[in-house]
């Protein structure tokens, strides 16, 4: 797993690659929330997840509240076929749309 964080201006562009699963739950939320700083907008690139449980997609719905509570816009630039398969399992994919709040 590798989390790469971005920042230009007011953005944050964050790239996952490897598994969003309960194994790597913890390590990859101190990545994602150490480093991100909540300005304009946040973006996450999804292309590299190989595998998505229920812990991952729940870090996702996580960052999502948090960039609401700090009026910050939330997307997903790039998904990989895991993460839709997860987001179509709990009918939730127009919540990741580009832009969507």
């Amino acid at each position: 797993m590798s989390v790469t964080v971005e920042k230009n201006g007011d953005h944050s562009s964050i790239s996952i690659d490897g598994e969003m699963t309960i194994c790597r739950a913890a390590a990859l939320k101190k990545e994602i929330f150490e480093d991100i700083e909540w300005g304009r907008a946040v973006s996450f690139d999804l292309s590299g997840v190989s595998e998505m449980d229920t812990s991952g997609f729940q870090l996702l719905m996580l960052a999502r509240k948090e960039a609401a509570l700090k009026n910050c816009a939330f997307s997903i630039k790039a998904h990989s076929a895991a993460t839709e398969a997860v987001e179509e399992l709990f009918n939730m994919k127009e919540c990741f749309e580009a832009g969507a709040r």
